[in-house]
């Protein structure tokens, strides 16, 4: 009896054909349920690329800001290098005095600190590298504006911060002549000369009038005193160390308050010194050195160390009457000078509460100072190593000293 056959041709040709068709199925359902997963795959990885390729560019993308960041320190008791109008470097004292007997300090720093400013109008920096200095303490992110106003392009700002370095040097020297009771003056010093004006061809940029007529000439109010008439009238000036009498017939000009007769030059009240007293500090600009100023000029007038060897680091505006304003970037400073090992820090009295935000570098100590005798007794005092009851910006903002 046969329990099983073997199939014909046309069963196994079946059998065959069913098998297919039932893979075939089988595949199409695999590839119908993995086609979304597939295609979710491609968006989600599309979507991956173009954020990143937008934020790589966004990263490199130019933005509105600026990064103020520490910058070099100057010792302003030794020398600098500074260029010439052709370019040659040259070794020279940042502080140079000349008609009185000065000292070699041997031993110690006193130091210039100063702030670089990455970004200008024409090359702002990029949003990556903005993201790298918001993360790091030592530097500030600030718009634009507020070391480029509407209009004010990377020349105007350097000719400005040129002009303040030259103005904080006179007002340092001032302070520091006065401290040590030299008599300091003032002078009138021609700005301009218009060229269709009464004293075109007569007088010169530079001349440092003395007299009009027999009257002594020093002040801007000496010069709102006078009144101009339309005669020849003499007038004493100083030209290259040489005294000289220039007659000169003011014109008739028109001005907002009708015709009025003028020489035709601007004048600038200007220090007049008993010595001189030469500051170079190269490309440096800004009022904030008139502090480090006045105290290596007196350093220098002084005999001894003044700073008795220290590393003594500061920053401050200096007026001529002595007083110390608070000046900006001075978190910057603190950092570069725990960099460069300061012993101390001194800083306007005004800058403390934005001097401790946030800590302060190291173990650098930061003195508050009203004033240049202050400063000074902080730099003896610490010289004598007996400096428990100096004033720090911890004391000053206990004290309810007000902030800039």
């Amino acid at each position: 009896m046969t329990l099983f056959s073997t199939p014909d041709s046309d069963d196994a040709e079946w059998v065959r054909t069913t098998s297919e068709r039932l893979a075939a199925a089988r595949a199409d359902e695999d590839s119908r349920r993995a086609d979304p997963v597939r295609r979710r795959a491609r968006i989600g990885t599309g979507i991956l690329v173009a954020g990143l390729a937008v934020l790589l560019v966004l990263a490199f993308t130019p933005a509105p800001y600026v990064i103020r960041q520490p910058g070099p320190a100057f010792d302003a008791l030794h020398t600098t290098t500074v260029r010439d109008d052709e370019g040659n470097e040259e070794e020279v004292p940042v502080i140079d005095i000349d008609g009185a007997t000065s000292y070699d300090v041997t031993s110690g720093e006193l130091t210039v600190m100063t702030v670089n400013i990455a970004g200008t109008p024409q090359y702002q920096p990029s949003w990556m590298e903005l993201a790298i200095a918001w993360l790091s303490p030592s530097k500030d992110v600030l718009p634009i504006e507020a070391y480029y106003p509407d209009g004010v392009t990377k020349e105007d700002r350097d000719a400005q911060t040129a002009q303040l370095m030259q103005d904080s040097q006179a007002t340092a020297i001032a302070a520091a002549l006065g401290y040590l009771d030299y008599e300091v003056g003032t002078e009138m010093v021609v700005g301009s000369v218009a060229s269709e004006g009464a004293s075109a061809g007569l007088l010169q940029v530079g001349d440092v009038l003395l007299k009009y007529g027999e009257a002594p000439v020093s002040t801007r109010a000496d010069i709102q005193a006078i009144t101009l008439p339309t005669e020849p009238v003499d007038i004493t000036i100083r030209r290259d160390g040489t005294e000289q009498v220039v007659s000169i017939t003011p014109k008739l000009t028109a001005t907002d308050e009708g015709e009025r007769p003028l020489l035709g030059v601007s004048v600038q009240e200007q220090f007049a010194f008993p010595i001189d007293v030469d500051i170079q500090l190269g490309d440096v600009g800004g009022p904030s050195a008139g502090l480090v100023f006045a105290l290596a000029t007196i350093d220098k007038l002084e005999p001894g160390d003044l700073g008795g060897g220290d590393v003594v680091a500061g920053s401050g505006t200096m007026s001529a009457d002595g007083k110390v304003g608070p000046i900006g970037g001075i978190r910057q400073k603190l950092y570069a000078a725990n960099e460069i090992g300061a012993d101390y820090f001194i800083a306007s009295e005004a800058n403390c509460r934005e001097a401790l935000d946030g800590g302060v570098p190291g173990d650098l100590t930061v003195y508050a100072v009203a004033d240049l005798a202050e400063a000074v007794n902080v730099m003896k005092t610490n010289a004598s190593e007996d400096a428990p009851n100096l004033r720090t910006c911890a004391d000053a903002l206990a004290a309810n000293v007000p902030q800039a």
